[in-house]
């Protein structure tokens, strides 16, 4: 049965904490290999955590375990790399393992020291966030609007509607119980309708993307006689809307989390182009990244990443690959070596 990414990445962690004890053997060694052999998932989780430990004094690229938090004390976790590590490497200088009471309290650093700014929502008024910024809105009617980077958003509370326009970016819903005031977000034709719930809206250049993480929305065309039909999307859900209509993917609600982990300051890859990958971060940095070379674009990457650190994430992609950096002012160009 395939195992999930937080689940490989566990094991993958527990590998490297058993290799840090004296007691480590040549049979340990060879059930490690055995491990990695096993699967591409296996190796790409094992690399860029050994990667991102030998970089960090061993600390910062961490999952979770039994604490549900994901740990980066140096606010960057490593890619993930399809190269198997080396026998040296296997065998490097191994520091002393940390207790587990100093990796929690390492967790509960990173939650505790993102620049999430919190403001109060007033209506009629508008909000935006600069890039790289993520703003919480607290709604007097007890919902909560979390802007992403690069947002501007305006409410409108009546006794009737509460309405909020999103003009521009990306914002996560936190959606009080009125039944008698539902909750429509609109973003150009489209608007999505709740009451109860909780959900993430972004606006892109032909479609809006809908994710719906507690109860579910309606998402429709705002003008009446335009006649598209609605579709309803659920807990674990996608939606894809557009001049087309509504696609819907059920994908489950931790993959659907995985996808708002920009709330956390994260962006998260699975086995996703380069180019792609470049694009999702240069929406979180005034210093943008450039593919020079455009074969790079095609290149597979994973893992988790600080959305704004392109710096780190570029010395961790010339680390491990034929990459050469070269920093032009405001941008970071990729050529290949």
């Amino acid at each position: 049965m395939m195992r999930s990414h937080r689940e490989i990445e566990q094991a993958a962690a527990a590998w490297l904490a058993r290799r840090d004890r004296e007691e480590w053997s040549d049979a340990d060694e060879a059930t490690l290999r055995e491990w990695l052999s096993a699967s591409v998932a296996h190796r790409v989780a094992f690399v860029r955590l050994e990667t991102a430990w030998a970089r960090s004094g061993r600390l910062k690229a961490l999952p979770a375990t039994g604490y549900g938090a994901e740990l980066s004390v140096a606010g960057q976790r490593a890619t993930s790399f399809a190269t198997p590590p080396t026998e040296a490497g296997a065998r490097s200088a191994r520091p002393r393992r940390l207790p587990l009471i100093a990796v929690a309290a390492a967790m509960l650093l990173t939650l505790t020291g993102g620049a999430l700014l919190l403001v109060t929502a007033h209506p009629g008024a508008s909000y935006r966030t600069a890039i790289g910024s993520i703003k919480a809105v607290p709604m007097k009617d007890g919902s909560t609007i979390t802007l992403n980077t690069d947002t501007n958003i305006r409410v409108a509370m009546s006794g009737t509607e509460r309405r909020v326009d999103l003009d521009k970016g990306e914002a996560f819903f936190e959606v009080a119980k009125d039944l008698n005031r539902p909750f429509v977000v609109h973003i150009g034709e489209e608007r999505v309708i709740a009451v109860g719930t909780k959900f993430s809206v972004r606006r892109e250049a032909d479609h809006v993307r809908v994710l719906v993480t507690e109860g579910r929305v309606r998402v429709e065309r705002a003008e009446a006689h335009q006649q598209t039909a609605a579709a309803l999307v659920s807990k674990g859900s996608v939606a894809l809307a557009g001049a087309a209509g509504v696609l819907v993917q059920e994908e489950g609600l931790p993959e659907v989390e995985e996808r708002l982990s920009w709330r956390q300051g994260f962006v998260v890859f699975h086995d996703t182009c380069l180019s792609d990958a470049v694009a999702e971060l240069n929406r979180y940095n005034e210093r943008q990244i450039v593919i020079v070379d455009l074969a790079l674009g095609s290149m597979r990457i994973g893992g988790h990443f600080r959305s704004n650190n392109a710096e780190g994430f570029v010395r961790l992609l010339a680390d491990a690959f034929s990459i050469r950096v070269e920093e032009q002012n405001r941008r970071i160009m990729l050529h290949h070596q």
